[in-house]
């Protein structure tokens, strides 16, 4: 995709997220500390400058020190200028860098869920905060009609297999 800013934005669009900062790596910091990658990722526009925090994953980001955005909601960087998914270890300074912030499912931003997936249980020292609505976990519909055709544009769920994760969450959740 040559437009790498019109990829974010689609991306944001599809997931129920927003864009929230286009901007230039000014600064990271990467170490590795009990076999955790530990650092941050400084990113800055024309007006404002965002921190992103790391341990392995991006769990929080400050935009001009307030806190943005935490676990559980996702926190993906892309490259501004071609669009393609940026992975931590792959950052470099100077890079032009679009930040997507996109919905943790419900169940994951739920009181028990945040005990699991929420920025303390993370290590992170704040509240879980977004700026997003918890997403809804989508739902194929059947793919079958009451004749047993199949449908067409269902999906059926071998199709999905990523559709599968709530049966892992409350499994996690039970343990806690």
């Amino acid at each position: 995709m040559a437009d790498g800013g019109d990829a974010a934005t689609r991306i944001a669009q599809a997931g129920g997220g927003i864009v929230s900062i286009r901007g230039r790596v000014a600064d990271l910091s990467y170490r590795t500390e009990k076999g955790f990658t530990l650092g941050e990722i400084r990113l800055t526009d024309d007006t404002s400058g965002m921190t992103i925090v790391v341990k392995n994953e991006n769990l929080a980001c400050f935009l001009d020190d307030a806190v943005h955005a935490t676990v559980p909601d996702l926190i993906c960087l892309f490259d501004g200028e071609t669009g393609v998914p940026v992975a931590n270890p792959d950052v470099s300074p100077g890079q032009s860098i679009s930040v997507v912030v996109l919905p943790a499912p419900r169940a994951f931003t739920s009181q028990v869920g945040l005990s699991v997936f929420g920025p303390r249980y993370a290590g992170i020292n704040a509240e879980f905060v977004t700026q997003l609505q918890a997403a809804e976990w989508a739902r194929p519909r059947p793919c079958l009609d009451r004749r047993g055709s199949r449908r067409t544009g269902c999906v059926w769920p071998k199709d999905l297999p990523s559709l599968q994760p709530l049966p892992m969450l409350n499994a996690l959740i039970e343990m806690h």
